[in-house]
């Protein structure tokens, strides 16, 4: 509720993509793509949040721009 009520577009689409999804599927997610891609160990969570986690929901293979 509090990511939905700053709102800027971001916010609505992670809630509605992730939608099912638990606190502690998120998590688990977060932490398996993390241990299975230690070159995006250091992705901070947002980023984990708004860009991994849906491809990963979809079934897709997250593709990141690493710098």
């Amino acid at each position: 509720m509090q990511l939905d009520s700053v709102d800027n577009g971001i916010a609505k689409k992670f809630l509605e993509d992730c939608q099912g999804l638990t606190l502690g599927d998120l998590i688990d997610m977060s932490i398996n793509f993390k241990k299975d891609n230690v070159e995006w160990r250091d992705l901070p969570p947002a980023l984990m949040l708004t860009t991994v986690i849906p491809k990963l929901k979809k079934g897709q293979t997250p593709v990141l721009e690493v710098k």
